[in-house]
C-alpha cells in the first residue's frame, strides 16, 4: 500500500483509514497546506498565515517588529481596528481569496468525505470540483445554523469554520481572524462549531496544513485530543510539510498520527490505495453501494472474531451485555432468544418481513437475549448488524441492502426509532423483499412500537415474569461459572422458591443478592458523600451519566470529556478500579453499570445539584437540536428530549421545575416541545393562564405538526372540567377542536396516534358528569359519535385487543351514564 511505502503508516492502521475513506467515514479538516500551491485570484501564490500576516504589515504600512509581523491574529486585528482599513482589507482579501486557480487540490473530490471542515476562507474547494459532478457542494459558514447531513447523502457539506472571502460582500464581518474574534468565539456556540467538537472527540480525521495550536478558538476542543481509534476503531492523521520532534509528541498524544508530507503527495498516495481497494472489492450497483455505505455508518456487523472491547464487563455482576460476553457464552440462553432465532430462520415460500420484538423491564435480559439470537443467527449463515442508535437511518437504503444480502438486523432498544423500522417494514412488504429483525424495548414501550411495527409477521416474547425454564438455566449457567454467590448450596427448586417468595420474581435484586453486589451501590454512596476524595469533575461527570443513562442513552463523549479538566475518559474508566468499576465507555460515550444502577444514582443527588447537572446537559446538547436533528432523532435530540419531559422534571425538581425551563427559554424558546413540556407542567399545577399561553405558543411555532394541538387541546379540555363556568365550556369546545386538528394532522402525515381520541373520549365522559355542561348534552352526544366512529377507523387504536377493550370500555361508559342520566 502507497501509505505504508511512502509513510511508514503500519499496513493495519493504512487499511482502517481507506477503508474509512471508501466508505464516506472519514472527515477532512484543511488548514493552510491545503491551499498551499494554488494561485489566488489576484494571480498570487497563496501562502500560509504567517506570510499572509508579513505581507498585510508590509502592504499597509503597520510597521510591526519582526516578533510580531509573522503573527497574523494579531496583525489582522490591528488592521481591523480602524474603521477606515476595514472596507480596504476585505477588498484586499476578496481579491486574493476569491477566484482562486487551483493546482494539485482536484485529487480532494475524488476521494469520499464524510463532511470537510476549512479553516482557511479562499474557494479552492469550488474552484478545484468539476462543475456538475456528484455530490455537489453544500457551504456553511461557522455563523449559518447547523444542518445535519442529508440521509441521501447527494451533497457534500463543506463547513468555513473561520468564514469565507466570497461572503464578504454580504457579511463584511463574519471573519474569525483576529485575537478579539478567537476569544469571543465560545468553542460551545450554537451551530457548527459544536458539531464539529462532537465529531472531533470520536470520530476519524485527516487534518492536512493545520498545525492546531494557532487556532485559537479551538484550542481546547484540539487539546481534549481526536478518540477516534479508542472511540470507533479508526485513527485519524494529521498531515504537514514539516513537524518539529515536540509537535510529533504532541500530536501523539492528541490522538493524530503524524505524517510529514505535502498535500500533494498525500492525497493522491491515498487514492491509489482506494482504487486499489476498490479493485479488490466487487463491483455493485450505485444502490447497492449507497445502501452499503448507510448500513456501515448506522450499525455495527456482529462477527464471530472475538475483538475483546477495551473494557470486559463483569457479566455476573448485574451490568449490561456487551458481544463478548455472548461469544463467551457466559449467558444463559432464554426461550425467547432461541426461539426468535429459530422462527427468523424458518423457510418460507414467498418474501417475508419477519420480526421478533422483545420486552420485559430494567434487567429482564433483553440485551442478551437480542444479542444471543444474533449469535444464532450468524451461526445459521445470516449476517448480523447491531444498529448503533445514533440517529435515524434511511429506511430505503435498509431494504436495498436486504434484497441482496443473507441479513438479519438487530434493534435493541428500539422504541425511539420504531417509526423508521414502520418505514422499512412497509417498504419491504411493498416490494416484495425479504426482511429479519430482532427488536427489543421496554415493557411500557411495548405497544407504541406494536403499533408501528404491525405490519410484519411477528413474534412477541415477554421476558416478564420469567418463566421457571429461563430460571434455571440462569442458575445453571451461573452455578457452572461458580457464581451463585449466597445461593451456591440451593438447588433449582429451593432457589425458584426463594426467588418467587422472597424476591417477589424480581430478577435484578435476586441476582444483586448473589455477590452483594450492593457493594456498587454503597460505593458510589460513600463516593458521594465525600466528593473531595476524587479528583475534581468526576463526581458532576458520574452523576451527568446517571442523569442520561437512566433513560437508556450513553452520556456523549464531548459532553463527558468536559467535566474532566485533566486525563482522558478512557483512563479513568478503563481501568480495574473502584471508579472504573462504576462505568464504562461504549461506542457512543458514558454509560454506568446498567440504567438501573443509573436509576440509583440520580436517587441519591439531592435537588439542588439536579438542577445543575441537567442544565449544563442540555445547554451543552442545545445547540445540536435543530429541527432537522429532531426528525433525524439524532442522540442529542433524544437526550434533551428525555430530560425536557415535564413529569421528570417536575419529580427531579419539584418547586424549582418552571424556573429550570425559565432558564432554558434562550436556548429551547424555538422549540415546541419546550413549550409543549412547560405548558403540561403549569396545567398540573393548576395553572391555567400559563398552560394555555405556552401550549398556543407551542402551536404558533409548528402549527402543521400534530403533537402541539393535542397537547393545547389536552389543556383546554382540562380548564373546561375544571373551571365551572361558561369560560369553561367555551374553552373545552376549542379544546376539542384542536384535539381534532391534531387528529386530522396526524392522519395527513401517516403517523395517526391514539392521544387525541383517549384525551376526547375521557373528557367528555368527565363534562357529561359536570352540571356546567348540562346544556351542552346535544353536541357531546354528536361529538362522541362523529369521534367513536372515527375511532373505530383507526388503526392506531384497534390494531390489538388492548386498543379495543379500551374503546369498548369509553363507550360503555358513555351509555351506562346516558342511562343513568
Amino acid at each position: 500500500m502507497e501509505l505504508v511505502d511512502q509513510f511508514n503508516i503500519s499496513e493495519e492502521d493504512a487499511l482502517l483509514i481507506v477503508t474509512a475513506v471508501a466508505n464516506g467515514a472519514m472527515n477532512l479538516l484543511l488548514g493552510a497546506g491545503g491551499s498551499i500551491g494554488a494561485f489566488g485570484g489576484d494571480g498570487v501564490e497563496l501562502k500560509g498565515g504567517a506570510g499572509l500576516a508579513s505581507e498585510l504589515n508590509e502592504n499597509f504600512k503597520l510597521g510591526l517588529d519582526d516578533s510580531e509581523q509573522w503573527n497574523l491574529p494579531l496583525v489582522y486585528g490591528d488592521l481591523e481596528s480602524s474603521p477606515k482599513n476595514k472596507p480596504i482589507l476585505n477588498s484586499f482579501l476578496s481579491g486574493r481569496f476569491v477566484g482562486c486557480r487551483p493546482t494539485w487540490q482536484r485529487v480532494l473530490h475524488d476521494l469520499h468525505w464524510k463532511r470537510i471542515w476549512t479553516l482557511n476562507i479562499d474557494d479552492i474547494l469550488d474552484r478545484s470540483k468539476i462543475r456538475g459532478s456528484i455530490p455537489k457542494l453544500e457551504s456553511f459558514l461557522w455563523c449559518e445554523p447547523y444542518k445535519p447531513r442529508s440521509l441521501e447523502k447527494k451533497e457534500l457539506q463543506v463547513v468555513y469554520l473561520h468564514g469565507k472571502a466570497s461572503k464578504l460582500s454580504e457579511q463584511p464581518d463574519h471573519l474569525i481572524f483576529s485575537l478579539k474574534e478567537y476569544a469571543s468565539r465560545n468553542e460551545s456556540t450554537p451551530g457548527w462549531h459544536a458539531e464539529f467538537r462532537s465529531e472531533w472527540v470520536k470520530k476519524p480525521f485527516i487534518v492536512c496544513g493545520a498545525r492546531l495550536q494557532e487556532e485559537v478558538d479551538l484550542i481546547t476542543v484540539f487539546e481534549f485530543g481526536n478518540r477516534s481509534r479508542d472511540r470507533g476503531g479508526c485513527p485519524s492523521v494529521i498531515v504537514l510539510n514539516s513537524m518539529t520532534e515536540a509537535q510529533v509528541t504532541r500530536f501523539a498524544r492528541q490522538g493524530l498520527i503524524p505524517i510529514a508530507a505535502n498535500g500533494k503527495d498525500f492525497f493522491e498516495a491515498l487514492l491509489k490505495d482506494l482504487l486499489d481497494w476498490k479493485g479488490r472489492n466487487p463491483t455493485v450497483s450505485k444502490e447497492f453501494k449507497a445502501a452499503r455505505e448507510e448500513v456501515r455508518a448506522k450499525f455495527k456487523q456482529l462477527t464471530l472474531d472475538i475483538i475483546v472491547p477495551r473494557k470486559v464487563l463483569d457479566f455476573y455482576a448485574s451490568a449490561e451485555t456487551q458481544w463478548v460476553h455472548i461469544l463467551q457464552d457466559l449467558d444463559a440462553p432464554l426461550l425467547a432468544a432461541l426461539h426468535s432465532a429459530q422462527w427468523l430462520t424458518e423457510t418460507t415460500t414467498k418474501p417475508a418481513v419477519k420480526l421478533s420484538l422483545i420486552y420485559g423491564g430494567s434487567v429482564s435480559g433483553k440485551s442478551a437475549a437480542a444479542l444471543r439470537a444474533a449469535k444464532e443467527l450468524i451461526d445459521k449463515g445470516y449476517e448480523v448488524w447491531f444498529f448503533r442508535g445514533e440517529e435515524r437511518f434511511n429506511d430505503a437504503d435498509i431494504v436495498e441492502y436486504a434484497k441482496s444480502t443473507k441479513v438479519a438486523f438487530i434493534f435493541d432498544d428500539c422504541a425511539d426509532f420504531s417509526s423508521s423500522l414502520k418505514s422499512s417494514i412497509n417498504l419491504a412488504i411493498e416490494n416484495k423483499h425479504d426482511l429479519r429483525i430482532v427488536a427489543t424495548c421496554d415493557s411500557h414501550r411495548v405497544r407504541a412500537v406494536r403499533a408501528d411495527v404491525i405490519g410484519a409477521d411477528r413474534l412477541e416474547c415477554s421476558l416478564e415474569p420469567l418463566v421457571r425454564i429461563d430460571f434455571a438455566n440462569i442458575f445453571s449457567k451461573r452455578s457452572s461459572k461458580g457464581r451463585l454467590g449466597t445461593r451456591s448450596t440451593l438447588t433449582i427448586s429451593q432457589a425458584w422458591k426463594d426467588f418467587k417468595s422472597d424476591y417477589s420474581g424480581q430478577l435484578l435484586e435476586w441476582l444483586e443478592s448473589l455477590e452483594n453486589a450492593h457493594s456498587y451501590r454503597n460505593a458510589i454512596v460513600e463516593m458521594l458523600a465525600n466528593p473531595n476524595s476524587l479528583p475534581h469533575g468526576l463526581i458532576e461527570l458520574i452523576v451527568a451519566a446517571a442523569a442520561v443513562h437512566r433513560f437508556g442513552y450513553s452520556l456523549p463523549f464531548d459532553l463527558a470529556d468536559s467535566f474532566l479538566s485533566k486525563g482522558k475518559l478512557e483512563d479513568v474508566f478503563d481501568q480495574d478500579t473502584a471508579i472504573g468499576q462504576i462505568g464504562y465507555l461504549d461506542d457512543r460515550g458514558l454509560r454506568l453499570r446498567s440504567s438501573a444502577f443509573s436509576d440509583f444514582v440520580w436517587g441519591q443527588i439531592g435537588r439542588g445539584e439536579k438542577h445543575k447537572i441537567s442544565l449544563i446537559i442540555v445547554r451543552a446538547l442545545a445547540p445540536l437540536v435543530v429541527p432537522q436533528t429532531i426528525a433525524r432523532r439524532t442522540l442529542p435530540y433524544l437526550i434533551m428530549r428525555a430530560l425536557m419531559d415535564h413529569d421528570t422534571i417536575e419529580k427531579d425538581m419539584g418547586p424549582s421545575a418552571d424556573a429550570w425551563y425559565s432558564s432554558l427559554e434562550s436556548v429551547c424558546g424555538w422549540n415546541a416541545r419546550f413549550w409543549e413540556q412547560r405548558a403540561l407542567l403549569a396545567s398540573n399545577k393548576s395553572q391555567e393562564i400559563l398552560a394555555y399561553s405556552y401550549a398556543k405558543k407551542a402551536v404558533a411555532l409548528l402549527e402543521h405538526d400534530p403533537f402541539p394541538h393535542t397537547t393545547l387541546g389536552k389543556i383546554c379540555v382540562r380548564i373546561g372540567i375544571d373551571r365551572k363556568d361558561s369560560v369553561g365550556v367555551e374553552r373545552f369546545w376549542e379544546g376539542v377542536s384542536e384535539l381534532k386538528i391534531s387528529r386530522e394532522l396526524s392522519t395527513q402525515n401517516g403517523l395517526e396516534w391514539e392521544h387525541p381520541y383517549i384525551t376526547f373520549f375521557t373528557y367528555a365522559l368527565r363534562a357529561m358528569k359536570s352540571p356546567h355542561f348540562s346544556g351542552e348534552m346535544d353536541a357531546l352526544s354528536l361529538q362522541w359519535k362523529s369521534w367513536m366512529k372515527a375511532a373505530e377507523n383507526a388503526k392506531s387504536l384497534i390494531f390489538d385487543d388492548q386498543g379495543k377493550s379500551s374503546l369498548e370500555n369509553f363507550q360503555r361508559q358513555w351509555i351506562l351514564n346516558a342511562v343513568a342520566d
